[in-house]
């Protein structure tokens, strides 16, 4: 059996790597961007890894034939896609981050193992659902601007 000094030194050894984890990837994160298109290809967005829109752009000079309603559509689409590719690509960066808690919380009751993973589940919803949110439109399900932007074509 191992003592309890080895067992706190592991545990501090693996909470130091996880921090320095959590750093690499915040700098990561920090420059990192994602840009889509809508389905038409008349406006391309860029947004931040927390999701703020950094640039839309109007491609082709295609916008000046379009309904302010066709034009509003196709940009939410554009967002909407640019967000949910970096809610993708924030989830892969922290997954080993989520590994590495998971494995430190190993050696905690089984109380604060459920209550760190409510945590994450909490942390990471917003996320997996605006992933998913990207996921459906690509399949093209559940697009009520994707509708609104092929209507009367």
């Amino acid at each position: 059996m191992e003592s309890i000094e080895s067992r706190v030194a592991a545990a501090m050894e693996q909470l130091r790597q996880t921090e320095e984890a959590a750093a690499r990837a915040e700098g990561d994160l920090s420059a990192m961007s994602e840009t889509a298109r809508s389905r038409d290809g008349s406006v391309e967005a860029t947004v931040s890894a927390q999701g703020r829109v950094e640039s839309i752009r109007f491609l082709d000079n295609r916008h000046r034939a379009m309904s302010g309603e066709r034009l509003s559509a196709a940009t939410m689409e554009a967002v909407d896609a640019a967000q949910a590719a970096m809610a993708q690509v924030v989830m892969e960066t922290l997954r080993p981050l989520t590994e590495m808690a998971d494995s430190l919380s190993l050696s905690v009751g089984d109380e604060a193992r459920e209550a760190a993973a409510a945590d994450w589940d909490r942390m990471f919803a917003p996320l997996r659902e605006t992933a998913a949110r990207g996921r459906d439109q690509q399949a093209g399900r559940g697009s009520r601007l994707r509708d609104e932007l092929h209507e009367g074509e």
